[in-house]
Parts: C-alpha cells; sequence; structure tokens
C-alpha cells in the first residue's frame, strides 16, 4: 500500500497528517510502534521508549554516535503514543475497526519548511511499517532521491510561500542518511 500525507495544521502549528486502515489489531500495531526490535525494522533510526508519560525516548543514529532524547508526552497502550523527536513532535493513534485497526500518525512539524522532506519521509517508513506488519523483512530504499519530495511540494500549495528555500538546500542528505542507517542489516558497515 502507497502511504500518502496531508498536510494540517494541529493548535496552530503545521503538520504531516497520515491516515491508514490496517488489518492488524491495534495491539500488534502498538508492539511496532514502541518495541525497539520492531521499530528498527521500519523508524528512520534506533529508537528506545520508556513507554510511559514523560518517559524518555532515546534516538541513535549512529553506532558509537552520541544520541538524542526526547519526551514521551502521551502513552496509552494500544491507543496512543507521542513523543519529541528534535524539535518535533509524533502523535499515533490507533483505534479498532472491524477486523483491524486505524492508524491516524501525524508529525508535528519544528520547521513547515521541512514539510515535503519530512513526508516524502515518513512515506517511505510507513510502507516498510506495512511490509514488517505483512510478515515481511522491510528494507528502506536507498537513494529514493527528490522525486518524493518534488510530488509532496506540488502537492501542498497551500504551503508553497513557506517553503521558503530552495530543494537543494533541504537537510535532504540528513534524512536519507538517519535512512539508510536504519535500513542496514546487522554487521553491515555503512
Amino acid at each position: 500500500m502507497n502511504t500518502r500525507a496531508r498536510f494540517v495544521d494541529v493548535d496552530g502549528r503545521p503538520a504531516i497528517q497520515f491516515e491508514k486502515q490496517c488489518p492488524h489489531q491495534p495491539e500488534r500495531l502498538w508492539r511496532a510502534l514502541t518495541d525497539p526490535a520492531d521499530l528498527a525494522r521500519w523508524f528512520p533510526c534506533r529508537v528506545d521508549i520508556e513507554p510511559r508519560e514523560d518517559g524518555t525516548v532515546t534516538f541513535t543514529d549512529e553506532p558509537g554516535a552520541e544520541p538524542t532524547t526526547g519526551t514521551v508526552l502521551a502513552c496509552e497502550p494500544a491507543q496512543r503514543l507521542a513523543y519529541t523527536w528534535e524539535g518535533d513532535e509524533l502523535w499515533f493513534t490507533l483505534s479498532p475497526s472491524g477486523q483491524g485497526s486505524v492508524l491516524v500518525f501525524a508529525n508535528v512539524l519544528g520547521d513547515r519548511e521541512t514539510a515535503a522532506m519530512v513526508a516524502a519521509g515518513w512515506t517511505t517508513c510507513l510502507d516498510e511499517l506495512d511490509a514488517l506488519l505483512a510478515g515481511g523483512n522491510p528494507r528502506i530504499p536507498k537513494g529514493a532521491g527528490r522525486e518524493p519530495i518534488e510530488e509532496y511540494i506540488a502537492a501542498m500549495p497551500e504551503w508553497k510561500h513557506d517553503i521558503g528555500r530552495r530543494l537543494d538546500e533541504l537537510d535532504e542528505e540528513r534524512f536519507r542518511s538517519r535512512v539508510r542507517r536504519a535500513a542496514a542489516l546487522p554487521g553491515e558497515k555503512m
């Protein structure tokens, strides 16, 4: 399934939002959102979450690099999880629906100008989450290039005046580097 973002405002702040029907119960999605082994297979970096409100979230980009931390803003098992990450807020909401559930994911942006790049990155990551949940072996594709970013820029006409920076100036390489590291198999050198 190809996942697409919508551009929204959350309490006056810019955000990208994904909503998708999943053929899995909320408990299985919760495990994929909180278990470090599952997260390592689809999230853009290594993550360790203390699953409680005000808990610490540790993000590790590279072996040997100093990890960064965030704070858990909300934690209701199999229902809602939210935490901070480098100036952004990530909100995951799960609700039962028929034989599966609905996942609503919102990334409240610290910088509106990164919207297209962030949306393109999460599109890839959430497609990999689908692969994980389907029992596959997700591998985040490397070198997706600018096409997904340009597609999102074209899809957000009401935000174009805020993009401000040329695509060449976006911090694309930093995000792609995280995606490459997250996709590496154990023992594989990046």
